[in-house]
C-alpha cells in the first residue's frame, strides 16, 4: 500500500456530501443528512476532516461537555484505511480537546470492529464498559475512555490546512 500525504482541516458544511459518502460506506445505519448538518452547525463541536489530493479521506466529530470530549463519529474511506488516517484524526481531536481544557475522552465502538478497537487502543484508550444491544442490529458497543493529561505529548500539532502525516 502506497502512502500519500494528507491534510487535516476543520470540517465545514461544504464537506457534507463527501462526509455522507464515507458514512454510507462505513456504517450499516449512518446518520441522516440532517443529523450531519446539525452536527456541523453545533457551536463548539470538534470536527476534523483529512484530505488526500483534495479528496475527503476521513472525518471525526465530537462534542465537548464541560471538561470531557465525547467522540461521536470517526470514519475513513475504504481506500484510505490502514494508513494512519484514523490515528491522525484521533490525534487532531485529542489535541484540540486538550487545548480546550478537556481531561477525559469517551466513545463507543462496535464490539466486532477490531481495526477500530486496535486504532483506539494505540491512541491510549482503554475499555471501561459495554452497552449490550446498543446498535440497531443488536450488536454490543464497547465503551472506551482515556485521560488527557495537561502535558500530553501528541504525535503532531494540529494546524488547519497543513500536511499532518501519511494516509494510504
Amino acid at each position: 500500500m502506497t502512502e500519500t500525504a494528507f491534510l487535516l482541516e476543520r470540517a465545514t458544511t461544504a464537506d457534507l456530501d463527501a462526509i455522507l459518502a464515507i458514512a454510507d460506506e462505513s456504517f450499516a445505519a449512518p446518520w441522516s443528512r440532517a443529523s450531519y448538518a446539525d452536527e456541523l452547525a453545533w457551536p463548539g463541536g470538534v470536527r476534523w476532516v483529512a484530505r488526500v489530493e483534495g479528496e475527503l479521506a476521513g472525518y471525526v466529530f465530537g462534542r465537548i461537555h464541560i471538561d470531557e470530549l465525547e467522540v461521536l463519529l470517526l470514519a475513513v474511506a475504504h481506500a484510505s484505511r490502514r494508513g494512519g488516517c484514523g490515528a491522525a484524526l484521533i490525534d487532531a481531536a485529542l489535541t484540540e480537546a486538550r487545548e480546550r481544557g478537556v481531561h477525559r475522552v469517551h466513545l463507543e465502538v462496535r464490539a466486532s470492529a477490531e481495526p477500530a478497537l486496535a486504532c483506539y487502543r494505540s491512541a491510549g484508550f482503554e475499555r471501561v464498559g459495554q452497552r449490550p444491544g446498543y446498535y440497531p442490529d443488536g450488536e454490543d458497543a464497547c465503551l472506551l475512555s482515556r485521560r488527557l493529561a495537561p502535558d500530553l505529548a501528541m504525535r503532531g500539532s494540529v494546524r488547519s490546512g497543513r500536511p499532518q502525516g501519511e494516509c494510504a
